[in-house]
């Protein structure tokens, strides 16, 4: 609580977290989608 760097450390982390866990679920769609955009073509 005492030191900020910890503080900004952690949050930087969750964004991190945050974005790793939005890349997999767009990946996860993606990887549903594409099948259905390659037939309609």
């Amino acid at each position: 609580m005492t030191n900020p760097p910890n503080k900004k450390k952690g949050v930087i982390k969750q964004m991190l977290w945050k974005t790793l866990v939005i890349f997999v679920a767009l990946s996860m769609i993606f990887s549903m989608v594409l099948p259905f955009v390659q037939i309609g073509q």
